[in-house]
């Protein structure tokens, strides 16, 4: 029964929400322009990849932070191993097949925005263990061994 209810957690957790409004975004810092079209954008996708709305709201909050500052190459380096280090002690033996299913989805959101990957590159949000172990919970949601 425990396993039951831990696998319809974990399935509740990767379910996106029933629509585009479900996703809280903060608004963008001041001083950056954006635009309605480019919110209502990464909402759809969101919606599309099946990303629950704390996910996307976390990634916002995220993306926010590296409008502010911009991360340097140095900085995303150090940022990559730390987190490569933090997920290595989670996951042990199984970093590389949990990593490769958290990169399965960034791949399937790629397919229909492929400027999706250089943006986790140049904001080092792909360096984000927060976000690789969430994006490892989807993958495993939905069936992902």
């Amino acid at each position: 029964m425990a396993e039951e209810q831990r696998q319809s957690d974990l399935l509740a957790f990767a379910t996106a929400p029933p629509s585009i409004a479900h996703y809280q975004f903060e608004p963008a810092p001041k001083g950056v322009e954006t635009s309605i079209e480019q919110e209502v954008a990464m909402r759809h996708l969101f919606l599309e990849s099946g990303i629950p709305a704390p996910v996307g709201a976390e990634v916002n909050r995220l993306w926010n932070q590296a409008i502010l500052n911009p991360p340097s190459e140095i900085d995303r380096t150090l940022q990559g191993k730390a987190a490569q280090v933090s997920l290595e002690q989670a996951w042990g033996p199984d970093f590389q097949k949990n990593l490769a299913a958290a990169q399965g989805i960034v791949a399937q959101m790629a397919k229909t925005r492929p400027e999706v990957v250089q943006m986790l590159e140049d904001s080092g949000l792909g360096n984000n263990a927060y976000l690789i172990r969430s994006l490892y919970q989807m993958a495993r949601a939905r069936g992902a061994k």
